[in-house]
């Protein structure tokens, strides 16, 4: 289904030739696209109908533990959350593979009163696999709750499935690297990882950011994972995998985990996932798939656009557009503020970059070198006003901070639009997308305790969650 769309000017003297300032309102008509898309900011009981929760998972409070928490014996513990719905994954008439991103905060906590950093196991997953999701019987401590095969078999039928695991213990049966405890792996339909990447003895504990994400186009699933507690470190793992090959058309997404003789307890404090059909063309994947804010009220993206129509101002075939959707308030929803105003960038040279950069790594780059109007397309030759660009190109990035606390409001991203309007002062770097701390607790060596408000409210809801599926999504267009 395809949603209605419009695309306004602010001012016709912003509407220069090729590099054009532009208000988006809900919604661009797409036929070619769908999407899940669904962000929890912590979990309540209320989320349970959401939510498939295996073994002996739990919604605790504010977070989800993946397998046994403190009221039960945490050893030889497997437990599995996973999205309750189906995902398509692909398509069986089209062949198209869909593009999607997920975001997650977990801790690992290996208890001190069972030993702490010196008895610690198994690790935790995440995981796509058949639909609907099925935690394995008698599944050996290893497997992270993944399969109950063996270390050396590979998975077939509705057995299959592709993991990114966080491996917290050295298991030779599974060809783990030997020179330490921690490494993190990409697993297709076998816990021989296909994929590792070694990390310091010790490292996956506490507090942690992952992101995960695959292109349609490339074929590459990769993981970056932030380390909290003030540790300021960063990993990255990549990996070329074909999923319409390895999984099913329908699957299941989500977390397990699994505790043996060595024990640790694996919580999950809050999950974001965009998932996106129909994307045409490695730029128009990246920009989809960028779409990784933390809060439905400030749901960014980087759209890149296809359409021959044309904008009042004269926006060519082959431009692309970033933006945000900046937060609103219920005053300004009833002030008709703009539910779904985003700001846009044009400029066609764009969709030459490399596939490695996305659009809004590349654009910051630029803004923090002082030349954001190297955005611009080179062929417009310098034809237009260099100040309105470079406030475009402030206002964009502002818009898009990888920090949804930081983002403008949609009055704020409106009145800095204005000639006259305060520019934004940003970072010469874009921040590391942050979640805000977890609180130490003196139980074990990283115990947290969090909110229990539940996902965070917008104007569409208020309750503790929201999940939501567009058949439409904004800001991508088919030729």
């Amino acid at each position: 289904m395809a949603g209605s769309f419009s695309m306004i000017t602010r001012s016709a003297t912003t509407c220069t030739v090729g590099l054009i300032l532009f208000s988006v309102v809900c919604y661009l008509p797409v036929a070619l696209v769908t999407a899940l898309f669904f962000n929890y900011t912590s979990f309540s009981t209320h989320d349970s109908s959401d939510l498939r929760i295996e073994g002996e998972a739990y919604i605790n409070r504010g977070w989800i533990d993946l397998t046994a928490f403190w009221d039960k014996a945490i050893d030889d513990s497997r437990g599995r959350v996973s999205y309750a719905g189906p995902m398509r994954l692909w398509d069986r008439d089209t062949g198209e593979v869909a593009s999607f991103v997920t975001r997650f905060s977990f801790v690992i906590d290996p208890p001190r009163r069972y030993g702490g950093l010196n008895n610690k196991g198994a690790g935790m997953a995440f995981f796509l696999a058949g639909y609907p999701s099925s935690l394995p019987s008698k599944s050996e401590t290893y497997n992270m709750g993944l399969t109950n095969q063996s270390a050396d078999a590979v998975a077939t039928g509705d057995s299959r499935f592709v993991a990114v695991e966080f491996d917290t213990f050295n298991d030779s049966i599974a060809l783990d690297p030997h020179s330490t405890y921690d490494h993190l792996g990409i697993d297709v339909n076998s816990i021989r990882s296909v994929a590792t990447e070694v990390l310091p003895s010790f490292s996956l504990v506490g507090n942690m950011t992952a992101e995960v994400r695959y292109d349609n186009v490339s074929t590459v699933l990769e993981l970056k994972l932030w380390l909290g507690d003030g540790r300021n470190m960063s990993y990255n793992l990549s990996q070329k995998v074909d999923l319409k090959s390895a999984l099913p058309e329908i699957v299941s997404v989500g977390f397990s985990a699994s505790t043996g003789t060595s024990v640790e307890l694996h919580q999950l404090y809050s999950w974001y996932l965009q998932l996106v059909h129909g994307i045409q063309g490695h730029t128009d994947t990246r920009c989809a798939t960028a779409a990784a804010a933390d809060d439905p009220q400030h749901l960014g993206f980087w759209s890149y656009s296809r359409s021959q129509r044309r904008l009042r101002g004269g926006v060519r075939r082959g431009s692309f557009c970033f933006g945000s959707v900046p937060r609103t308030t219920a005053s300004e929803q009833e002030e008709g503020a703009g539910d779904g105003t985003g700001v846009c960038l044009l400029g066609g040279g764009v969709s030459q970059r490399n596939d490695v950069f996305r659009l809004v790594e590349w654009a910051w780059d630029l803004y923090g070198r002082g030349a954001a109007l190297a955005a611009a397309d080179e062929r417009l030759n310098g034809e237009y006003d260099a100040a309105e660009a470079e406030r475009v190109v402030a206002v964009g990035l502002w818009c898009a901070h990888p920090d949804p606390r930081a983002r403008p409001s949609v009055r704020e991203a409106m009145a800095a639009l204005q000639s006259n309007g305060p520019v934004p002062a940003l970072p010469a770097k874009m921040p590391v997308p942050t979640y805000a701390p977890l609180v130490a607790s003196l139980e074990g060596i990283f115990s947290y305790t969090a909110s229990t408000s539940g996902m965070t409210s917008s104007s569409l809801t208020q309750s503790s969650s929201m999940t939501m599926t567009m058949t439409s999504p904004p800001n991508i267009s088919a030729n």
